[in-house]
């Protein structure tokens, strides 16, 4: 905003207030003068009452007068019997009643007119006394406008801060949730195009090899292989469409709205609306499409180019040997390798989507544990406090020193620091961060700041602050480079990075008291106590420093623990949602490929139950060949799954949230144990089929 704007604010905040005092000064007048007229009436109410108290008194003394000669003239009667003077005295003291009467009234007039001067001159010292004050709040109007004046022709320049929905906490929670959901999608959008493309070919595959004959009939009756791949490229096409058609469903009603439920629960900005984007809908249907082409593609291929009467007739693979017995160790080998070698389109991609599944499974574990052990490592390992003390520093000085004397008291180890929430501006854009400041040492089992580099414990810097690793990784900032940072006016300051700290959550800053009065000009007053509350509830903490005056908060160290909650409160479900369906998918592939296998199998597997192989055995042999590729898909996935956890990692990271990205064996175990859960799964209705077989099965 330029200067002649900021000009114009405040010459329009001048002319208010000149409006303002100058109505002030009218009314000033106008209560002056009523308080002369006021005074003059009480003026002549006075000079009135006075005369009015000299009436009453010449009066008074009369009546006393005419009391005593009524009082002669009624024992003169009396004495002498006269009843004409007895007349005379009874109309006197008629006339005396009268008399007297009317000084009453006159008196009680007096009285009245003594309380209603009384009232004005009461009302006469409340109006000066509001008119001194009018004068006193006149004067300090007067006062704060030229001081106005003064600011607005001192102004050089002006700089606006607007925050935007950024300066929000809960939209910055929320967008980064959607922000980190879609990277998360995006991170397993690749595995899942990989394992729906398996699926296709799985499907296809077993069908074309189950209807192998026919095939080969309708080739011998002249119809082109073109024909044939549209009969089942349609048939896959068909299943792609209605099957993304249902997901697009099911996403659009029941899972975004179990979503949004869960951002309700714990974000302050209701439900939300579901939404549907057409481009991209329609992008996946494309690419459906498209995979299932090449799906359909890779596995009708290999049928059509047979000719009608390999596909028709059925060659056993295996012979009958002379030494059954003898030679069986070998026949198995054989037979596996061989098997695993003529059908190699099968075992690759039977091996490829155990990987896939278990690949996610390794993920989802390292999602889990690096999600789930924030909490821990951060409350426990690197706070190691129990409660923070906020206090007024500013309004009540000695509010820290009286909380230190209670936790003294109570035997409670504490330490004294400046926790101050300020903002800094990165890619033009106002974020929040917190300003811890204490002096070096001081915070040592409170605060363990552990330098990224070298491992060690790290102290405090005499200059410059240390950020926590993932500010430093986001920003692509380390020692030696600036942060732009506001004091409590907005003005930008420059914060060097002095050190890099293991943090995993929150922007937190620590400076000693020297690096802080560098940077922001002022020493710095504390205003926090760390505690260690050595097993003492919070609740009875909070009691005994109830009374300290200037105490605003007692909270416990571990509170912002719902904020990692927020941050994570749809990334499980979605990892976890996503985990089922891409285990489903990998042991349905599995379970069709074993049928299709079986299916191929059926002729050898007859034969050998006739060469003497029991059924046992039979199992084992096709068993042999699940194993192996069950084994090399899971080690592909393990091998796999483990840069690829790391990755999603980092990818659902945001600048306040550092996951646990050390690997964990259980997630290794835990993805292995359930790739082969699966595969027994998967493998156990189709292997009893082998139990089923007949000896018509050979023709």
């Amino acid at each position: 905003i330029r200067d002649t704007q900021v000009r114009e604010v405040f010459e329009k905040n001048i002319r208010e207030g000149e409006a303002k005092i100058e109505d002030g000064r009218a009314q000033l007048r106008q209560a002056k003068e009523t308080i002369e007229e006021g005074r003059e009436e009480l003026a002549r109410g006075e000079e009135q009452l006075g005369e009015m108290k000299a009436l009453i008194d010449a009066a008074e003394a009369r009546l006393v007068q005419g009391q005593a000669l009524l009082e002669s003239g009624r024992r003169k009667a009396a004495d002498t019997g006269n009843e004409s003077l007895m007349d005379v005295v009874s109309l006197a003291e008629q006339i005396y009643a009268i008399l007297r009467d009317n000084w009453y009234y006159s008196g009680e007039q007096y009285l009245d007119g003594i309380t209603a001067y009384l009232n004005g001159k009461k009302q006469l010292e409340e109006g000066e006394r509001q008119y001194a004050e009018g004068e006193e709040a006149l004067r300090s109007a007067e006062e704060q406008l030229a001081d106005a004046k003064k600011r607005a022709g001192s102004i050089e320049s002006c700089r606006w801060v607007i925050l935007s929905n950024r300066g929000n906490p809960g939209f910055i929670y929320a967008d980064a949730n959607a922000e980190k959901l879609g990277s998360l999608s995006l991170s397993f959008s690749p595995i899942f195009l990989i394992v729906g493309a398996m699926v296709i070919y799985a499907t296809i595959a077993r069908m074309v090899e189950q209807q192998r004959k026919m095939i080969g009939v309708h080739k011998a009756l002249g119809v082109f292989n073109r024909e044939i791949f549209a009969k089942y490229l349609l048939f896959a096409l068909t299943a792609v469409v209605i099957g993304i058609g249902l997901g697009v469903l099911l996403a659009w009603l029941p899972m975004q709205r179990a979503v949004l439920s869960s951002y309700e629960e714990h974000l302050n900005y209701g439900m939300g609306t579901r939404a549907f984007l057409p481009v991209e809908t329609a992008l996946v249907f494309a690419g459906g499409i498209g995979i299932s082409v090449v799906a359909v593609y890779l596995g009708c291929s290999g049928l059509l180019r047979q000719t009608a009467l390999a596909l028709i007739q059925e060659t056993p693979s295996v012979k009958r040997t002379k030494s059954v017995r003898s030679a069986r160790r070998s026949l198995f080998a054989r037979l596996i390798f061989r098997n695993m070698k003529i059908d190699w389109a099968r075992v690759l991609v039977t091996i490829i989507s155990i990987a896939g599944g278990c690949m996610l499974m390794v993920v989802g574990f390292a999602l889990r544990y690096g999600i789930t052990g924030v909490p821990a490592r951060q409350f426990g390992g690197i706070m190691t406090y129990d409660a923070e003390v906020i206090y007024d520093a500013g309004a009540h000085p000695e509010a820290g020193t009286e909380a230190e004397a209670i936790l003294d008291g109570e035997g409670l180890q504490h330490v004294r620091l400046l926790r101050q929430e300020t903002v800094y501006e990165m890619n033009e854009t106002l974020n929040a961060l917190t300003l811890i400041v204490a002096e070096d040492g001081a915070l040592d089992g409170y605060y363990n700041l552990q330098d990224i580099q070298t491992g060690r414990p790290s102290g405090l810097p005499e200059s410059g602050a240390l950020v926590p690793r993932r500010f430093s990784e986001y920003y692509g900032l380390g020692p030696g480079d600036d942060v732009t940072v506001f004091d409590t006016a907005l003005n930008r300051l420059s914060l060097p990075i002095a050190g890099v700290f293991e943090n995993f959550y929150g922007q937190i800053f620590f400076l000693t008291p020297q690096g802080y009065e560098a940077v922001f000009g002022t020493a710095p007053q504390s205003n926090c106590l760390f505690v260690k509350t050595g097993g003492m509830p919070l609740e009875e903490l909070q009691q005994k420093l109830a009374g300290v005056e200037g105490i605003t908060a007692v909270r416990d160290a571990a509170a912002e623990r719902s904020m990692i909650e927020q941050f994570t409160v749809g990334l499980n479900f979605v990892v976890y949602l996503m985990l089922f369906i891409a285990a489903m998918m990998s042991c349905f592939i599995v379970a069709n490929f074993t049928m299709t296998f079986i299916q191929k199998k059926t002729t050898e597997l007859t034969i050998m139950r006739i060469n003497g192989f029991s059924v046992r055995e039979c199992i084992r042999y096709v068993v042999l060949d699940l194993v192996v590729t069950t084994v090399l898909g899971t080690l592909l996935g393990l091998i796999a799954g483990g840069p690829m956890g790391v990755r999603i990692l980092r990818v659902t990271e945001t600048p306040y949230i550092q996951m646990l990205r050390e690997p964990r064996v259980e997630s290794f175990v835990f993805a292995a144990l359930f790739t082969f859960a699966f595969s027994l799964l998967a493998n156990g209705v189709a292997l009893r089929r082998i139990r089923k077989l007949k000896l018509t099965d050979i023709g």
